[in-house]
């Protein structure tokens, strides 16, 4: 026989396993659509689990080539890891930033990020905010030819293409 429990205990469980960091672990237990390409052509890949998304190879590090349409500046580095807990890091020009990436069905949200605060020469400065923000404004992913990843808008553009 099931036991009654308070609706309040029951969120507050709940509310502390998502404050746990435990977002990944939730979103994985259902079914995952990546917007993206598949193997044959144009058609979005269907909707896939954790298990492919690895094969996707999604989760690695990943060199940042353009921002928000623009070729890095010369000699810079950029960089973005993905984990598999959910985890998020890299390098953003000059800083190192952290934090976490929520997926589920057909979306991919960094949450809040965590940056160092060291000061650089101004152009590294300026494509350091440009790749945070960016960031901010992710909403889908595309993986092309399991080498490219592509961070996309709310309208499906490009803001971040790494290799």
């Amino acid at each position: 026989m099931l036991q009654k429990r308070p609706l309040a205990l029951i969120l507050l469980l709940v509310a502390t396993s998502f404050a746990c960091g435990d977002l990944l672990a939730h979103a994985a237990a259902k079914p995952v659509t990546l917007r993206g390409v598949s193997a044959t052509g144009d058609q979005d890949v269907p909707a896939i689990g954790k298990e492919e998304i690895k094969k996707l190879n999604l989760f690695r590090d990943w060199k940042v080539v353009e921002i928000l349409g623009k070729p890095l500046v010369e000699n810079s580095v950029v960089t973005l890891e993905v984990k598999e807990d959910g985890a998020v890091s890299g390098k953003a020009s000059v800083n190192g930033f952290f934090g976490k990436v929520e997926i589920d069905a057909e979306k991919l949200k960094f949450g809040p990020l965590g940056l160092t605060r060291r000061a650089g020469p101004r152009p590294l400065m300026d494509q350091e905010s440009r790749y945070i923000k960016s960031l901010a404004i992710v909403v889908a992913y595309k993986i092309e030819k399991n080498k490219t990843l592509l961070l996309l808008d709310k309208d499906g553009k490009p803001v971040v293409r790494c290799e």
